[in-house]
């Protein structure tokens, strides 16, 4: 039998994990490797990170997710949602939320941005879909799914912030992209439009590989496993690190420098391990991965686009933003002031 992870297990490090999970997790990380031990809310918790943690982190046989939850957090996500199932019963939930998030539903929902934020469609898809027995998802699980989804809103927002701050700090970027919305989408901004925009798809997965949405996501050791020469125990909490898997100097050059050419066709960075560029969760649409992945993506693409094919121009009052490390998605300590204007010099506070 192989040795317990490094790390502490005598002594209860919840206070530092909640002050900023971030910085918890990477300085460990460097100073243990990519599996440490740790004890978070009085259990043993073992903490994997990087891409090879990923294979272990979707094998259902090694990891669950079923009671990997503290208790609050399962409070917050109104009971047994897609991240606390297991089995056929996150199977079948999971086919049933996918309708929402069809390829033909996301088209529907691109032609406005406010129609996306208000439109119902996405509901009425999920309740017209059925399991091939005629199956159709529970008022009470639609109800827990819904409030899963607008919680995951929230990360989508984080991101919006991001773009929006990485892009008022370098004007030539700002420029290319103007440039390449205009040449694309002066149809308007269709799902087809935003697919021929190279560039904007680059700046958006450097958004989600950069961004700070959550430090871990939680699971259970289903049985006893190894990972890079450690043991992990049957029932230990294994938290599988996001964005720390993001920051891995063997996959990424300068890996918290925002450099959205790193995806591009002459470096293609995430390509170099298949877990490298897993910013909403390893695996198949199948799994536990986001379902809500391409809806992300294209909202991003949309939020972006329309800003700039706007001619919107801003700064913020505060361009090197402190972050409150203890919120989820973390948000600036300034509440990220900007004044905002348009090519013709016309400016205003927001």
């Amino acid at each position: 039998m192989s040795d317990l992870p490094p790390g502490s297990g005598d002594l209860d490090e919840t206070p530092a994990f909640l002050e900023n999970g971030f910085e918890f997790v990477e300085s460990r990380a460097r100073r243990h490797g990519p599996v440490f031990r740790t004890r978070i809310l009085g259990r043993d918790t073992a903490v994997i990170v990087g891409p090879d943690a990923c294979a272990v982190w979707i094998d259902p046989s090694l990891v669950k997710r079923e009671g990997s939850q503290p208790g609050f957090i399962f409070e917050i996500l109104a009971g047994p949602s897609l991240p606390h199932l297991d089995g056929d019963g996150h199977r079948e939930r999971k086919s049933l939320i996918m309708e929402g998030f069809t390829r033909e539903a996301l088209a529907g929902y691109l032609p406005d941005l406010v129609r996306i934020v208000e439109s119902a469609d996405g509901i009425s898809r999920i309740l017209a879909a059925a399991l091939p027995d005629g199956t159709k998802i529970a008022p009470d699980a639609l109800t827990r799914e819904l409030h899963h989804i607008i919680i995951a809103g929230y990360i989508i927002f984080a991101e919006f912030a991001w773009a929006a701050q990485e892009l008022s700090r370098r004007p030539d970027l700002r420029l290319r992209l103007e440039a390449e919305i205009r040449e694309q989408a002066s149809g308007g901004l269709s799902r087809e439009a935003l697919d021929r925009m190279p560039l904007l798809s680059r700046v958006v997965m450097e958004v989600k590989r950069l961004c700070p949405i959550l430090p871990v996501i939680f699971g259970v050791a289903r049985r006893t496993f190894e990972f890079k020469g450690c043991s992990v125990p049957e029932g230990w909490a294994v938290f599988w690190a996001l964005r720390s898997t993001h920051l891995d100097r063997s996959i990424y050059s300068g890996p918290e420098t925002f450099d959205p050419e790193r995806f591009a066709p002459g470096r293609a960075e995430h390509m170099k391990h298949a877990h490298a560029f897993v910013p909403q969760g390893p695996g198949p649409d199948t799994g536990h991965k986001c379902p809500g992945t391409d809806y992300a993506t294209y909202f991003m693409k949309a939020f972006i686009a329309a800003l700039l094919r706007g001619g919107t121009t801003w700064e913020f009052t505060d361009p090197v933003a402190s972050y409150n490390w203890r919120q989820i998605p973390p948000e600036p300590m300034s509440g990220l002031r900007a004044r905002f204007g348009r090519s013709n010099g016309v400016t205003g506070n927001g």
